[in-house]
């Protein structure tokens, strides 16, 4: 009781600097929404239209309609919904391999210590850039997902501590670059509705992910299958990332066709010189 006190405590300061925040907006913005006023009070349309519309504005709906956004936010819904998993068995599949009560409690700090180093180490790392974000991202991924395929194999108690400590060190890695993508594939004039619609959607799968463990404990009789499943959504993510990858990478090496080079602007030139003569 008394640590979820100091963990509240320390929550809810986050209300009071949040309260002293002050929106910044760029000029892209401000011309934006006097554009939309604009339109808004030139349209001849119904009520009901315009506040539609500017629900959807508010919303950000319209983010669905780029391709890399909504396999990026389907990619890290499934990812959400195998992390938690391991966070409602991971104590008594623990008791149940013989760890000590104590020890079991504190696999789940170790997974936290990861956490909290290496979002600080990785968030470094990324400033350096030594390689593309997003594949540095899709091996972080890739090994949540071992790490939790590999803990119902560890059968002492340093194999699990070692496995959940891979699990955080990679997990933080994760979080710390999901704004940074989300500002590359959306822009950074909607991120903040664009971390909206994310920190909704991961929610939402935060919130399924235990009980669903719950569910395959009780079919099972089991833990192992929970780790399994666990590991198995998170390797589904990364098969999303790495298409999205792989069809990044296509298309920043294909040549674009909408410039002409200078023999076809010669040739242009030429026929338009022809024309006016004729």
């Amino acid at each position: 009781r008394g640590s979820l006190f100091i963990i509240a405590g320390i929550t809810l300061q986050g209300c009071v600097f949040g309260a002293l925040l002050r929106p910044i907006y760029f000029k892209s913005e401000m011309t934006e929404k006097s554009t939309s006023k604009q339109v808004y009070t030139l349209s001849s349309g119904k009520t009901n239209d315009r506040l539609m519309a500017r629900l959807k504005n508010v919303l950000g709906l319209s983010l669905f309609k780029m391709p890399y956004f909504v396999v990026f936010m389907l990619a890290n819904v499934f990812y959400a919904f195998g992390y938690m998993i391991p966070f409602a068995h991971l104590v008594k599949h623990a008791r149940t391999v013989g760890v000590e009560p104590q020890e079991a409690a504190f696999l789940v700090s170790v997974v936290g210590i990861g956490e909290g180093v290496s979002r600080i180490s990785y968030g470094w790392l990324l400033n350096l850039g030594l390689y593309p974000l997003l594949r540095g991202y899709i091996v972080c991924t890739l090994g949540v997902g071992l790490g939790l395929l590999f803990i119902p194999f560890a059968q002492t108690y340093p194999s699990m501590a070692v496995c959940c400590l891979f699990v955080g060190i990679f997990a933080g890695s994760c979080s710390a670059q999901n704004a940074v993508f989300l500002a590359e594939i959306c822009g950074v004039s909607r991120l903040g509705s664009a971390l909206g619609i994310a920190y909704s959607l991961v929610g939402f799968a935060l919130l399924f992910g235990p009980p669903v463990a719950g569910r395959l404990y009780d079919i099972t009789g089991n833990y192992n299958v929970s780790f399994y499943v666990a590991g198995g959504t998170i390797m589904l993510c990364v098969l999303m990332l790495s298409a999205l990858e792989l069809h990044r990478t296509i298309n920043a090496h294909q040549p674009s066709t909408d410039i002409p080079d200078s023999g076809g602007e010669a040739k242009n030139t030429q026929h338009k010189d022809t024309d006016e003569d004729i």
